[in-house]
């Protein structure tokens, strides 16, 4: 903070002063936050915030922002969307560069609010009511399980749910819309009490990791067709002919409401509305290929 703690004790003690409260307990082993401190706290927070985006928002008026954009995505359907999002930007635009933060859906979420990240690719269906939030809905992701040749439900036709969920499914973290498909079935994974969510039975947040576990195990995972078109020409991959229609996840991309985004995230988000389009397609091609 570059100031000595005299200093620092007497901007607090001026600022109670002003304004007629006690921000913090002085006790003998140290100071407590105060209820008036704690609320001072969060609106200063508030101040700063506001701040920063004025900062940001006279840059990018002023042209002096720079190309750079920080993208949180969730595990699907970022694992596709994005990296060839990013390529196409970084094709396009000279001095394009990036940051991207990894995680499931709750954490592209927390990023946005945070302003840790500009914007998110992410499943939106349990944060659309946020009117923080800014969404713009993309083609849905369709998720398909995926085994090892060698797995015992491997090759049989019009697998039932049940029979898939007696083994562990490897994947990331299931929102509750989709949740409750997969309760009753501990081997498959649990159901969170509290939140709703499914943590499957061999929880990660890489597709990759996943997709290999899956070709070293009797583990089944869960991908897009577009993840799996190399292990499917392979072999080292099936689908599995599950029952009933596949899994979709409603994607989204999704930012603040209330802050203009830079001319490079604007960028972005146009080439992961064409990526989403081409990967439906591929998806669509592979599916056809492989009799899926």
């Amino acid at each position: 903070m570059h100031l000595t703690q005299p200093a620092l004790s007497r901007s607090i003690q001026t600022l109670e002063s002003s304004l007629g409260v006690i921000l913090f307990d002085r006790l003998p082993n140290g100071v407590e936050v105060t209820r008036a401190g704690e609320t001072l706290l969060r609106k200063a927070e508030a101040l700063v915030d506001a701040a920063l985006d004025l900062e940001r928002e006279a840059a990018l008026v002023s042209g002096l922002a720079t190309g750079s954009i920080r993208v949180s995505m969730g595990a699907y359907p970022g694992h596709e969307l994005v990296p060839r999002a990013i390529a196409d930007c970084v094709a396009q635009a000279a001095g394009f560069s990036c940051q991207i933060l990894s995680g499931d859906w709750r954490d592209a979420v927390r990023n946005v609010l945070s302003r840790a990240a500009d914007v998110a690719v992410a499943d939106m269906s349990t944060v659309e009511d946020d009117a923080r939030l800014e969404f713009l809905e993309l083609e849905p992701a369709t998720i398909r399980f995926v085994c090892r040749p060698e797995h015992p439900l491997a090759g049989r036709r019009a697998i039932g749910l049940s029979d898939i969920c007696g083994f562990p499914l490897g994947g990331c973290l299931v929102p509750p819309r989709l949740a409750t498909l997969f309760s009753g079935f501990p081997r498959a994974g649990t159901v969170d009490p509290g939140t709703g969510n499914f943590h499957p039975a061999v929880e990660v947040k890489s597709v990759e990791a996943a997709i290999r576990i899956a070709e070293l195990s009797d583990v089944i995972a869960a991908a897009q067709l577009c993840s799996v078109e190399q292990q499917l020409e392979s072999g080292s991959l099936v689908v599995l002919d599950a029952a009933g229609p596949p899994l979709q996840l409603r994607v989204g991309l999704i930012y603040l409401r209330e802050r203009t985004l830079a001319p490079m995230a604007e960028l972005f988000l146009r080439k992961v509305v064409d990526v989403g389009k081409q990967l439906a397609l591929i998806d669509a091609r592979v599916s056809e290929k492989f009799d899926i």
